[in-house]
């Protein structure tokens, strides 16, 4: 069974976007805010949105969203949120969730430009699994340590070995810049009234640590989510956000977020995720439903919230970015990748194949999804 992916029209998306900014907390002040003219009109759901909505519901979080981006020309083809009650949850409009570890994106794009480390600088680190504290900030001088080269440290979502080199290679300006280079605190490139996400870089050498690696200060949407990794997927190329079809420019007349190397640099590390880092363990879990589309990349992240912990999922296919957030409660039951793996063998991505039933089960879920504590506030899993 393949998910045949139809977009609602525009208007349904920019009047969700507008009542989600009357019915969500105030967003940061230096988030541009949208002001609501009309309410969402009524509509039929596609098979797609279906299928994806009964994925986050058996996912049971407080609330879920899933985004899927055209890579070619930054097309939206589907977006969803679920909520228990039925009713709109503001997620894909609104930039309240932490980035959590996907903001090491952002964090490793700024120190492969700054020409001060190569993916092949050697890490030796000590804890920071869950938590940075100002012995994290240095390399470890005694005890037990995992040293290990910078390739890996975006796939493992290594803590330790980011405070380190953020501690000795970026200051809060170099941050800045990159964050704005992805728009952070500005509107989503495109046609839509969307926040990418709000950053606040701080002074303060742990602290900027901690907002470099996604643990405070960073926020973000799931379409900003797929934007940063749409930026990634079209090698480094500014990209607009767009509903309808896009029009053709010449690449030279494109500006650029991120040299060509750095892009292509990411994506091999986000491989690492995949094949033996974060997300391996639910893609490639027994049972886990097949085949997964080749030469995937992603990032995961998990950071606990007040009563709960929010769980995000950032894959590039071939042709399309994927985005899973969920916003789980006290106990969960999925992480975004688990829903994930059950999403990317769905997702279709051959113009050509004919559409299935959208009535088809689901597959089983992969292992994993009995109910387990979530991280507390504050702390990282990923």
């Amino acid at each position: 069974m393949r998910l045949r992916l139809i977009a609602p029209p525009l208007v349904f998306l920019v009047a969700l976007a507008l009542s989600a900014a009357a019915s969500s907390r105030p967003a940061p002040s230096a988030t541009p805010a949208v002001s609501p003219t009309a309410p969402p009109p009524a509509r039929a759901l596609n098979p797609s949105e279906l299928q994806a909505r009964r994925l986050l519901a058996r996912a049971h979080p407080r609330a879920g969203a899933i985004v899927v981006l055209s890579i070619p020309d930054g097309q939206l083809q589907l977006y969803v949120d679920w909520s228990p009650s039925g009713k709109p949850t503001g997620l894909l409009t609104g930039t309240e969730l932490p980035s959590a570890s996907l903001f090491k994106l952002v964090t490793t794009a700024a120190l492969l430009e700054a020409g001060k480390v190569s993916p092949w600088t050697k890490l030796c680190t000590a804890g920071g699994e869950h938590r940075l504290d100002a012995s994290h900030l240095t390399a470890p001088r005694t005890g037990i340590t995992r040293c290990a080269p910078f390739f890996d440290a975006l796939g493992y979502s290594r803590n330790a070995a980011y405070a380190q080199l953020v501690h000795r290679s970026l200051s809060p300006e170099d941050l800045r810049n990159f964050g704005d280079r992805f728009h952070f605190n500005a509107p989503v490139p495109g046609e839509l009234p969307i926040s990418v996400g709000h950053l606040t870089v701080p002074e303060e050498p742990l602290a900027l640590v901690r907002t470099a690696t996604g643990f405070e200060n960073v926020t973000l949407s799931p379409i900003g989510a797929a934007y940063i990794g749409l930026v990634i997927a079209r090698g480094g190329l500014e990209a607009s956000v767009t509903q309808g079809t896009s029009q053709a420019v010449s690449e030279s007349l494109v500006p650029r977020v991120l040299q060509e190397k750095t892009a292509a640099t990411l994506r091999s590390m986000m491989q690492v995720t995949v094949t033996r880092g974060t997300a391996a363990a639910a893609l490639h879990a027994p049972g886990a439903p097949r085949p997964l589309p080749p030469e995937l990349a992603a990032k995961t992240g998990t950071l606990g919230v007040e009563e709960g912990a929010v769980s995000w999922f950032l894959g590039l296919t071939r042709e399309q970015v994927v985005v899973v957030v969920l916003d789980n409660g006290v106990v969960w039951r999925q992480k975004a990748v688990q829903v994930a793996a059950e999403l990317l063998p769905l997702i279709r991505t051959d113009a050509s194949a004919s559409p299935e039933s959208s009535e088809a089960p689901v597959t089983k879920p992969a292992s994993g999804t009995t109910a387990a504590p979530q991280p507390k506030r504050g702390q990282s899993e990923e």
